[in-house]
């Protein structure tokens, strides 16, 4: 069963994960979305991340999806509706 996280936690927790990664340190922001997808077995997207001159952009898109593929079978999105 998938840990179930608010939004803010969640959001949290990607941001503590993508500045773990190589040249991603300086990742100031992490904006995650709610995922309608049926397909999906995940119910969230990594958005935006905000990374403008303190991270190394070659290495942001990468480790992003990285953190997502890591997290996604681990992690739901609490959501209000």
């Amino acid at each position: 069963m998938k840990k179930r996280l608010t939004k803010t936690d969640l959001t949290a927790e990607v941001l503590k994960r993508l500045r773990a990664r190589e040249g991603c340190e300086g990742v100031s922001k992490v904006i995650l979305e709610e995922n309608f997808d049926e397909p999906s077995d995940c119910n969230w997207a990594i958005s935006v991340i905000d990374a403008v001159d303190a991270a190394d952009p070659v290495a942001v898109g990468p480790a992003s999806r990285e953190v997502y593929d890591e997290m996604a079978p681990e992690f739901e999105m609490l959501t209000v509706h």
